[in-house]
């Protein structure tokens, strides 16, 4: 790259993780390039989605010559910053299906790259601030949203699930969204609850997190049948 050229993403990520690799642990390094590892997969598979015509007319014809990871070659650091709220909130539950660990090493890694884009110029504006404000809620959100899944899969019986519903039980099989919630219970949009849970479970949960669920109601009681990823 000449001295007047403009960083790409890719440019910055090899920057990002050299500095890092000089000052943390062995270990702590490993999460953060595992974790710009899967952004730069998430970048160049989806940040496309977010071009304008130009750009994706770039981007097409690169990628038609053969350049698979063109997007990260092609574009500049600010892309990056509008893509991380999608890369955690969707990418990572969605797409890498990422336990507790990952899901939080991701985030740590995703606020901490955000903050040095920032101070060395290569992002800014309202698009940095919203990547930052993704990031930090996302180190408590998606760890408890994973767990909450897992503690409801083991509420209906994990991998044998629960027994099936009794003949004229009302079934509900939909996109829900939790609207309350109580010790032991929950509720979700559109009147349906309250839906009896673990403890750790409606202690885990926030108004606003959706989820696929399967319920059935029987002698007025809701029953949790079968669920999807929750998404926070």
């Amino acid at each position: 790259m000449s001295a007047t050229a403009a960083p790409t993403i890719e440019n910055v990520l090899d920057e990002f993780l050299a500095e890092q690799d000089a000052r943390l642990s062995p270990a702590t390094f490993r999460k953060y390039a595992s974790s710009v590892e899967l952004l730069w997969i998430h970048l160049n598979g989806y940040g496309h989605e977010g071009l304008s015509d130009a750009e994706l007319r770039r981007f097409e014809r690169a990628f038609e010559e053969g350049d698979e990871e063109d997007f990260c070659r092609l574009f500049g650091p600010e892309k990056i910053v509008e893509q991380i709220p999608h890369f955690l909130y969707w990418f990572m539950l969605r797409k890498v299906f990422a336990r507790e660990s990952d899901l939080l090493a991701a985030a740590t890694t995703s606020r901490k790259l955000v903050r040095w884009l920032v101070e060395r110029g290569y992002a800014g504006g309202e698009a940095a601030e919203r990547a930052l404000e993704a990031a930090t809620s996302a180190r408590a959100d998606l760890p408890a949203a994973d767990r909450l899944a897992r503690v409801l899969n083991e509420h209906t019986g994990g991998m044998f699930g629960p027994e099936p519903p009794r003949p004229g039980a009302r079934i509900v099989e939909d996109y829900l969204t939790i609207e309350r919630t109580e010790p032991g219970a929950l509720w979700f949009e559109g009147g349906l609850g309250p839906l009896r849970v673990p403890d750790e479970a409606a202690e885990l949960a926030r108004p606003g997190w959706g989820l696929w669920a399967g319920l059935a109601c029987e002698d007025g009681r809701w029953r949790l049948l079968e669920h999807g990823i929750v998404d926070p």
